[in-house]
């Protein structure tokens, strides 16, 4: 498989997800994520505003910004 058929199947695979879908499964990825050691001792966290299926990481950058 090449990188353009990977990336059709990921857009796929994004598509099919639900909204209930993407929260629950960015809220995982946000908790695993922050449970990390490089997180924990991080100074500095960059984040992005997600788009369309995307991760939801506002939560997480919300949650860096009141440590």
């Amino acid at each position: 498989m090449d990188k353009t058929e990977l990336r059709r199947r990921i857009r796929e695979k994004k598509r099919a997800m639900t909204a209930e879908e993407i929260e629950r499964r960015s809220r995982e990825l946000g908790r695993q994520f922050a449970a990390t050691e490089a997180y924990r001792r991080a100074k500095t966290i960059y984040g992005y505003m997600p788009y369309n299926q995307e991760v939801r990481t506002l939560p997480l950058i919300r949650q860096a910004q009141a440590l």
